[in-house]
């Protein structure tokens, strides 16, 4: 349950981290904040989704097409670091793997309020590091984190996962000069497919 309930709040997080970033993730009105990173990169993955063919937030595995042998090690390899660097809870180089836009606003929208307290740092990896250390169970959840897809459309992509804790989840990606990056600070669980 500990798994499931942070989840909900660093993907709660990442999506609305401030009263004013959801609704217009994209552009702030006169008197509105502009969008925090964690808020733009989750409105540039809800955007990846519904513009490929077939996809949508809520069809990630039909989403653009199957990766090329090439882009499938590459996203394989990517994801079994960073998940690797935050079972260690290895702030750096989970930070080194994500987008650097997204990198670059983790300290803003985690390590300030409304982060959480314990998360309160200045830089992306210490403000890491202290959201892997601080959640009961978390990193542990994530050992043995696989990749069972990889989905890519132009420069955007999902990987499909599975762990002990999530039987099916999904982390959203960037390429960036050439290489992929991880496009948001953490992955989600995927409901079981239900068929119509």
């Amino acid at each position: 349950m500990r798994m499931r309930r942070l989840l909900l709040l660093l993907a709660s997080a990442a999506l609305c981290p401030g009263i004013g970033a959801c609704g217009g993730a994209g552009k702030a009105g006169k008197g509105e904040s502009p969008p925090t990173p964690a808020a733009a990169a989750a409105a540039r993955a809800a955007r990846a989704a519904s513009e490929s063919p077939g996809g949508s937030d809520e069809n990630i595995p039909a989403f653009g097409h199957e990766a090329s042998p090439g882009d499938r090690r590459a996203v394989t390899a990517l994801v079994k670091r960073y998940y690797a660097a935050v079972v260690a809870a290895d702030g750096r180089t989970a930070c080194s793997l994500l987008s650097p836009s997204v990198a670059k606003g983790i300290a803003e929208d985690y390590g300030q309020p409304p982060g959480p307290p314990y998360a309160r740092g200045k830089t992306c990896p210490v403000v890491m590091a202290k959201i892997f250390k601080n959640q009961p169970g978390y990193p542990t959840a994530f050992v043995g984190t696989a990749v069972t897809d990889v989905r890519i459309y132009r420069d955007r992509g999902f990987a499909l996962l599975r762990s002990k804790a999530t039987p099916s989840g999904e982390i959203f990606l960037e390429r960036e000069h050439g290489a992929w990056t991880i496009g948001v600070p953490i992955g989600r669980e995927r409901p079981p497919h239900r068929s119509g």
